[in-house]
C-alpha cells in the first residue's frame, strides 16, 4: 500500500487506511445482519469467485466462509435431529439464512416425548440478465435474481447424507422428517420413546397446520 501511495500520489500513507478497513469489515453476512436489524426484508448474500480472493498487493488471502446466519430466538433448543439438520444446512454455501422455531404441537407423556420443530431457509441468489427479442436484431434485457438452490434440490442432497437420509414426506413447499429413538436414562430399563417431527420450509412459506 505504501509503494502504491508513493508512486501514484507521492504520499506513502495515502492508502494505509485500506488494510485497517478490511480488518474491521463485518463481511457479507455481517452486513446482511445489520440490514435485517434495520427491518430490511429479502436480504441475501451472493458469493463470487468462490467467496474468496487474493490481495494483489499484500499477497494475503481473505476468505468469506459464507456460513448461514441462524436465528434460534424462537426455539427451545430441543431435538438432536433438528440440531443435526441445522448444522448440515449451515455448512451449505447455498443457504444464507436459517430460522428455527418450536412448533405448537410439541407435547410429552409418560411413555413418550413428542417434539415438533420448524426450520425456515433462505437460499443464496445470483443475478442473471434475461434478454427478450423485440425484433430480429433488437433485444432488451432485465436482471433477475435466481436462487442457487431449490427445496427439491435440497431434498435430494439430504437424501444422500448417511446421517440424515431421505425425508418421510416432501413436496414443493415442505420437507418433513419424523425421527424416532428410544431414550433410556441412567438407572432405568424401559425408558421412553422420543419422537421428533421436523419440517423444513423456505422463508415466507406458511407453516402446515397438520
Amino acid at each position: 500500500m505504501h509503494c502504491f501511495g508513493a508512486v501514484l500520489h507521492g504520499d506513502p500513507d495515502t492508502y494505509s487506511y485500506i488494510p485497517v478497513s478490511l480488518r474491521h469489515y463485518p463481511g457479507a453476512h455481517g452486513v446482511a445482519t445489520l440490514m435485517r436489524e434495520l427491518t430490511f426484508s429479502s436480504v441475501g448474500c451472493t458469493s463470487f469467485l468462490v467467496g474468496s480472493w487474493r490481495s494483489i498487493l499484500g499477497g494475503s488471502r481473505i476468505e468469506d466462509t459464507m456460513l448461514a446466519e441462524v436465528d434460534s430466538s424462537s426455539w427451545s433448543g430441543e431435538g438432536d435431529f433438528t440440531h443435526k439438520l441445522i448444522d448440515w444446512c449451515t455448512s451449505q454455501s447455498t443457504v444464507s439464512f436459517i430460522r428455527v422455531e418450536d412448533a405448537p404441537s410439541s407435547r410429552s407423556d409418560v411413555e413418550y416425548n413428542f417434539i415438533s420443530n420448524e426450520i425456515f431457509l433462505q437460499f443464496q441468489t445470483h443475478d442473471r440478465v434475461k434478454k427478450y427479442w423485440l425484433w430480429k436484431f433488437v433485444s432488451i434485457g432485465s436482471t433477475v435474481a435466481e436462487k442457487l438452490m431449490t427445496l427439491e434440490q435440497l431434498e435430494s442432497k439430504l437424501a444422500c447424507e448417511d446421517d440424515i437420509g431421505a425425508p418421510d414426506y416432501a413436496d414443493k413447499e415442505m420437507i418433513q422428517y419424523l425421527h424416532t429413538e428410544r431414550i433410556i436414562p441412567p438407572y432405568q430399563t424401559k425408558g421412553y420413546k422420543l419422537i421428533e417431527l421436523v419440517r423444513i420450509y423456505e422463508v415466507g412459506t406458511p407453516r402446515r397446520d397438520s
